[in-house]
């Protein structure tokens, strides 16, 4: 069997930004990625890798994110005079239909619209808060096709996958997809090493910040 390198990308914040120069050292030593999954802001380094973006497209893409989202004032801390203002938000403070916005921009600039449109095998996670299952948003359903604990979405949006992969519960307004309310991936799953495997990945590096154990 050809050996296969999977790359695992937990969620963690600002901290996931280390994952970037992970996959520089990887990509100075020409070591060729497979396949990769991603949770929470993992995600969004994971799909943005397998949409072709390199270490410096990648650090050039958060940045801009995160000059977005302060210009924006997104993650303002709520006061007094916006608080009565909050049933407008059932579900979370920040609106994540703006979130979406600005992360399509950056896979646009990679002619990525759809998961299908991904260069390289992926999976993202989240979590749809009606069955409680772990929903997987894949370019390669077919290898789970046997996993009746998980819904698999292979037909979706890119942008969809990660806004819902990042909908941290409360901060962010979940994810309305079909019947499903989907949330932060990192809920049950924030470290998608088992998905690499399912992915036929026999090598398998895994990134996470939270100094977890892995299995």
């Amino acid at each position: 069997m050809k050996r296969k390198l999977g790359i695992a990308l937990a969620g963690g914040g600002i901290r996931a930004y280390v994952q970037i120069g992970v996959l520089k050292v990887l990509e100075e030593k020409d070591i060729k990625i497979d396949c990769i999954a991603g949770t929470s802001m993992g995600s969004i380094i994971a799909a943005l890798t397998a949409a072709g973006a390199k270490s410096e497209q990648l650090t050039m893409a958060m940045f801009e994110l995160e000059k977005q989202f302060a210009d924006r004032k997104v993650f303002l801390r709520p006061n007094l005079r916006v608080l009565p203002f909050a049933k407008n938000k059932l579900d979370g403070f920040v609106d994540a239909d703006t979130f979406e916005s600005m992360i399509q921009e950056q896979f646009e600039k990679f002619d990525v619209n759809k998961i299908s449109d991904l260069k390289m095998l992926i999976a993202i996670t989240a979590v749809d808060l009606v069955s409680g299952k772990l929903v997987v948003f894949t370019n390669v359903p077919n290898r789970f096709i046997n996993d009746n604990d998980k819904i698999i979405i292979s037909d979706g949006l890119i942008t969809q996958a990660v806004r819902a992969s990042c909908s941290f519960p409360i901060v962010f307004s979940t994810k309305k997809y079909e019947k499903m309310q989907l949330v932060d991936g990192g809920v049950k799953m924030n470290l998608p090493v088992q998905l690499l495997k399912t992915m036929q990945s026999n090598r398998i590096l895994s990134v996470t910040m939270d100094g977890q154990p892995i299995f």
